[in-house]
């Protein structure tokens, strides 16, 4: 009878270690503007099993920081393409922008180490808020190439799994 506790009780205790870690992406992802795109995001990193919040919250800002990257790589090239002055403005414009959202994620990964949850909060919300100003800067004509579209979505959806997950933090 005792040998037959200690494996319903080894049983147990194994499968809420394992739920509890699917759990933490479950709690963190309904929380994101995108679900199932945090979902995907979390579970592809092969950091993500057994990961905490605090784990989980530094995948997504090393998620953001690609994408955003991705997207001032992609500017960068774009204005040496162009010859309208219009969207070499507005190209520069999101270029800066881009890389004030790269510097402020770089700074959530450090206030994130500091457990500066608050400031976290703060400064994510800046490096989203640059994508969808960006988004808007470049939406008029002449419009910005549905390449450019792609990649600041991306980083807008990237930066909202670092906005919204700070909630399973705090």
């Amino acid at each position: 009878m005792s040998f037959l506790h200690y494996l319903l009780f080894t049983s147990l205790f194994l499968s809420f270690v394992y739920d509890s870690h699917v759990d933490n992406i479950g709690n963190v992802c309904p929380k994101t503007k995108n679900p199932p795109l945090c979902d995907k995001v979390l579970r592809s990193s092969p950091d993500a099993s057994g990961a905490d919040y605090n784990d989980l919250c530094r995948i997504a800002i090393d998620k953001a920081v690609g994408a955003t990257m991705g997207a001032k790589n992609l500017v960068s090239s774009l204005i040496g393409q162009t010859r309208d002055p219009v969207l070499t403005n507005r190209y520069n414009s999101s270029l800066k922008s881009f890389n004030e959202a790269v510097q402020r994620l770089n700074s959530v990964r450090q206030l994130l180490g500091s457990k500066d949850y608050n400031n976290l909060v703060d400064y994510a919300s800046i490096a989203y808020n640059v994508g969808v100003d960006c988004d808007r800067l470049l939406g008029s004509p002449p419009s910005e190439s549905l390449q450019l579209k792609n990649a600041g979505k991306q980083s807008q959806d990237y930066n909202s799994l670092v906005c919204f997950s700070h909630c399973s933090l705090m």
